[in-house]
Formats: structure tokens, C-alpha cells, sequence
């Protein structure tokens, strides 16, 4: 394949960023961590080491196999990314991945089990010359495969100059993103779309706007978003938690992600459709599992005699039973969409929606928040009529109301939603054969 960025050229860009915009990036992240400390220092802390792991883990490299290098902002650009590194290591491919974040790390720790012959899962050090020539060289990938938007320029640079294939899946340039909008961020991000050999984008619009910026690139292409495919094989292979009998029938709403800003529009409608609905049951998933916020939920449903999920996993089948239901544990809520017949995702009232494919994929409806411009596939749920935004409790209660009035509405709605979500599948198949195409053509050089 033809090294598109050659002809393109960088200008001042490498020299304004390394002096001026990296150095700026760096100290507002050592404040940050040192005033506010959470997950941002244990960020920082994590990418310590990082290149000494990593040279232990290449240790187990087939020098003749290929190598692709997938990196992932957090854990949900992880779940764009899992179907084709799936599908790479049942090809025989060696593959290896890095996380930018806390959140994603932890997530994709937990699950690498669902990916026998990773080489390692670590974090991605921080963008400076050095470390990109240094990673570079010690990992040597034949492809680098980013997700979504995750990509730092010196790794770009570095990896153009040595020659190792690059693509961008499940590429998305939403209208209102910076790297669209703002002439300087326009300017930067155009040397490194030409950098980039292939770049999958989710929609005809993001593959339109990545026109638009870098006309002349010859590698942009139309696959669709790569998240389709995670949801669906996910339900194929998800084992359902376990879960008390009692929840089950046609009324079982299932709240996953909530933040407190959730809570505060959510909660009063629910408490008076648990009054008004004896069969209807509950269950809550906070986004984070904060002690605060479950006491806060606890004290909302103490007329229903809320239950935590540790707690009943901890008594066992024989204590009574609660309309109320508190999931108090990471890794069980695209299970429990499974028994529910209604869904809310939090999100929509803080940075934006989370991912309202999961339930979608189940056969539910969906309900959500009006902050969901970061979501096409929301969007496209509620052109479906599958989908229920609201800004208010009142919106909330006369979105949900005809549901609850109505289960036959409810399962023919979850069924439009369910289709929907397998209408769109196939970017993941498409993804992966573009990056055996550059497998094929791209062969890192040494230095």
C-alpha cells in the first residue's frame, strides 16, 4: 500500500507539539493527579514499569508470526475493539493491548480470559518521542490498530517512520468534536489522518467529515461501527448471572449506569410505578460502585425493602424477596438486561449516554437522558421509535407509562430494537480483512 502521508507533510506540527502542546498536556496531568489524585494518579502510576512488562511479554513472541498492536482508549473503545481481536487471534495472529485508562485497564484485566494468546494487556506510556521510539522498537508490530479517536501524535509519527501499518477502526468525527470544529485542532489532526493508512468509519456522515478534512487520503473507508458486532457475539456467548426467581414477568425495569444526576430523575417516577404496579420490579446499577450512592438508593426504596446483589449472593436462595433489587457488583449488568423487559442507561444527564446497544440487543426498549449526542446508534433508536429520550421526570413518566400499561407494546418494541441492533452487524468482519490486507503489505523496518 501507497504511504499516504508522505506526500502530505507535517510542517511545524511535531515541533509545536513537543514543545508547546505535550509539555502543557503533561504538567495539567501532574496537577491534576496530585490535587485530585483518583483515577488520574493511578493512571500515571500504572505506566511505570511499563516497558519492562512489556519486554517480559515479548519474551513469548513467534518472531516469524505477526504482530498487531490494538490500543484502546477505555473499556468501551475495548469493546469496539474486541470482535476483531478475536477474530486476529483465531487467525494465528500474535496480538497485544494497550489502554489509556484506569477504567479500561481494570475492565480489560478481568476479562482476559475471553482472549487465550494476548500477548499482554498494559498501559500505553506517555506521548513523548522517546517512549514512542522506545515501544516501538521493543514491540516492533507488523499493524497498530487505534479505535474511535484514541491516537497521540508522536506514536503516529513514529510509527509512520518505521513503516508499520496503521488503521483507525470504528473511526468516528462527530460535527460538533474539536478535531472537526476548531481550525488548529483540524490542522494537527490532518498530519495524522495522513499518517494513517486506512481509516473504518462508523457512518456515511464521519466518513463524509473525514473527506472533507483530508480529501486526498486514498485509505478512508465505509465498514460501520464495530460495537454491532461486540454486542451481539457478546449475547451469543453471555452466561446470565445468577438471580433470584422473582424477577421475572412483563413488568422488570432495569436501570444500568446511573449516575446521581440519574437518580434524581428517575427515582421519584419509579417509587410512584412500584406503588401503582405490584408486579413491577426493580433493579439498579450505579455506573460506579460508590458506598455513598448505594445507602442513597437504599434510603429512595426503603418502603420496597431494597436488596443488594452481594447480599442475596451471600444468603442464598431461602431469604425473602424484594421488588427492589441493588446490583452492587461490576461485570453483571449485559446479563441482567437479559431478564429485564425495559431498560434506562445512564449518562444522558451528565457527559453523555453510555451504551445503550446492550439492552437494545436483548429485545428492550430503551430510556435515556437528552445528552446523547455521543451516541449515533441512540440516535438511531429513537428515529426507530424504540428508544425514549426525556429532560425531566415528567417527560420520564409519560415516556414510560404506556409501557407499563401496555406489555404487549413493550416486547413489540424490544423486538424492533433487537432487529435493529442485528441489521447493523458485519464492520467487525469488514475491519478485520482490511488489516490483513495491511498484514500482507506492511513490514515494520529496524533501527
Amino acid at each position: 500500500m501507497t504511504s499516504i502521508g508522505k506526500s502530505s507533510g507535517k510542517g511545524v506540527w511535531p515541533l509545536a507539539y513537543n514543545l508547546l502542546l505535550l509539555p502543557l498536556i503533561l504538567l495539567a496531568a501532574y496537577l491534576l493527579a496530585l490535587f485530585k489524585g483518583g483515577k488520574l494518579r493511578e493512571s500515571l502510576a500504572g505506566k511505570r514499569g511499563v516497558f519492562e512488562r512489556i519486554n517480559e511479554a515479548m519474551i513469548h513472541r513467534d518472531s516469524p508470526t505477526p504482530l498487531v498492536w490494538f490500543h484502546v482508549a477505555s473499556a468501551g473503545e475495548y469493546l469496539q475493539a474486541q470482535p476483531v481481536l478475536i477474530r486476529m487471534l483465531e487467525s494465528g495472529v500474535k496480538c497485544l493491548l494497550t489502554v489509556a485508562s484506569v477504567s479500561g485497564y481494570r475492565w480489560v484485566e478481568e476479562r482476559k480470559s475471553e482472549l487465550p494468546g494476548l500477548l499482554a494487556v498494559d498501559y500505553l506510556p506517555l506521548d513523548t518521542p522517546v517512549n514512542a521510539r522506545r515501544i516501538l522498537k521493543l514491540i516492533q508490530p507488523d499493524v497498530l490498530v487505534y479505535v474511535r479517536s484514541d491516537f497521540w501524535p508522536n506514536l503516529v509519527w513514529e510509527a509512520h517512520r518505521r513503516g508499520v501499518g496503521q488503521v483507525v477502526i470504528s473511526a468516528a468525527l462527530p460535527r460538533g468534536s474539536a478535531r472537526y470544529r476548531s481550525a488548529l485542532a483540524r490542522s494537527l489532526y490532518a498530519t495524522l489522518y495522513a499518517d494513517i493508512e486506512v481509516i473504518c468509519a462508523v457512518s456515511q456522515e464521519d466518513l463524509e467529515r473525514y473527506k472533507s478534512q483530508c480529501p486526498d487520503h486514498g485509505g478512508l473507508i465505509l465498514t460501520g461501527d464495530t460495537r454491532f458486532d461486540s454486542v451481539i457475539e457478546r449475547k451469543e456467548s453471555l452466561v446470565p448471572p445468577p438471580l433470584p426467581d422473582w424477577i421475572s414477568g412483563e413488568r422488570v425495569f432495569v436501570a444500568g449506569s446511573i449516575w446521581p444526576q440519574d437518580q434524581e430523575r428517575i427515582v421519584p417516577v419509579l417509587q410512584e410505578f412500584l406503588t401503582r404496579y405490584p408486579d413491577l420490579v426493580v433493579l439498579l446499577a450505579p455506573h460506579e460502585i460508590h458506598e455513598e450512592q448505594l445507602n442513597r438508593l437504599e434510603r429512595d426504596f426503603a418502603n420496597w425493602a431494597p436488596l443488594r446483589y452481594t447480599a442475596w449472593m451471600g444468603r442464598g436462595p431461602s431469604q425473602s424477596t424484594s421488588r427492589v433489587f441493588l446490583l452492587d457488583t461490576v461485570g453483571v449488568l449485559a446479563g441482567v438486561y437479559r431478564c429485564g423487559s425495559m431498560a434506562y442507561v445512564g449518562g444522558g444527564f451528565s457527559s453523555g449516554v453510555h451504551n445503550v446497544m446492550e439492552p437494545a440487543v436483548m429485545g428492550l426498549p430503551v430510556f435515556f437522558g437528552p445528552r446523547h449526542h455521543n451516541a449515533k446508534e441512540a440516535r438511531e433508536l429513537l428515529e426507530e421509535g424504540t428508544a425514549f429520550s426525556f429532560s425531566d421526570q415528567a417527560g420520564f413518566r409519560a415516556a414510560l407509562l404506556p409501557l407499563l400499561e401496555d406489555p404487549a407494546l413493550t416486547t413489540r418494541l424490544g423486538t424492533q430494537a433487537e432487529s435493529f441492533i442485528l441489521k447493523n452487524k458485519g464492520a467487525a468482519q469488514k475491519s478485520y480483512d482490511k488489516i490483513r490486507e495491511l498484514l500482507n503489505r506492511n513490514r515494520p523496518v529496524s533501527s
